[in-house]
């Protein structure tokens, strides 16, 4: 079962890796190599239902991987794989997003994993989180196999223990506008990732310190079409800016930051 942008291709000229052979899963748009479809995009790789001999006690889950995603200290472009047993809930065994390296071309082998029913099922899941930087090539999967952990001795890598997904702590916003500079387009708009903004607004000065805009959206992002205050299109040059964002009730300010204009 394949959800998402998940979808069976081959011959991507854009992964380069030696895991990869023939036919495989891949995660992204084949006709542009990434996730960037102007949204948040999240989708699962399922397998059907895998019966277990109820004598093995651990099984090991291998699969081979290419992976891109985009680098930021945060918890964007997450890639990972879960497990039920018998229809059960999902378990989280292994674990990448936007924190670890990569591109990363590798095959892996997790276990072992105590055996807790007769049926097992394994997804491979991708979320992006938002809708920014997902211009990169994305994730494929392929030679997926799962085997009694006890008759792996002396094949392949050794086993790699489970991971799971970090619980979420506290985390700081950061503030950005896209595009910046803002060239043949009228429009840029400011983001704030790293927390849930019930409300977002931004004011634009010139470099004399003088208030040219103001707005205001609920949500994470507001759309500036670069006219004044009287609505006619600003000057080319370089403006100052600061976001506020309003989470659970608190204001949170941006340092000033800058945005240029080239049209």
């Amino acid at each position: 079962d394949m959800t998402g942008l998940w979808h069976v291709t081959e011959g991507l000229e854009c992964i380069e890796c030696d895991k990869l052979a023939g036919k495989f899963a891949y995660f992204g748009l084949d006709g542009t190599c990434n996730y960037a479809t102007g949204a948040r995009v999240q989708g699962y790789l399922t397998s059907p239902e895998i019966p277990i001999n109820p004598c093995i006690e651990a099984v090991a889950i291998g699969f081979a991987y290419f992976r891109e995603v985009e680098a930021y200290d945060g918890a964007y472009d997450k890639t990972f794989v879960q497990i039920s047993w018998d229809g059960g809930p999902w378990e989280t065994i292994w674990y990448r997003d936007s924190q670890d390296p990569s591109p990363e071309c590798d095959a892996v082998v997790l276990g072992p994993i105590p055996v807790k029913g007769t049926k097992l099922r394994v997804r491979f899941g991708f979320d992006s989180v938002d809708k920014l930087y997902n211009n990169f090539i994305g994730w494929a999967i392929d030679d997926v196999w799962v085997k009694n952990a006890d008759c792996l001795d002396g094949l392949g890598p050794a086993m790699l223990p489970l991971a799971v997904e970090p619980e979420a702590g506290p985390r700081e916003p950061s503030f950005l506008a896209v595009p910046n500079p803002v060239r043949d387009v009228h429009t840029t708009t400011f983001y704030v990732r790293g927390v849930e903004a019930d409300l977002i607004r931004v004011e634009v000065y010139d470099l004399s310190g003088r208030l040219v805009w103001q707005g205001e959206a609920p949500g994470s992002e507001l759309v500036w079409h670069t006219e004044d205050l009287t609505g006619l299109p600003l000057a080319n040059g370089v403006y100052l800016y600061k976001v506020y964002v309003k989470v659970d009730g608190d204001w949170i300010a941006s340092d000033v930051l800058k945005i240029v204009i080239l049209r």
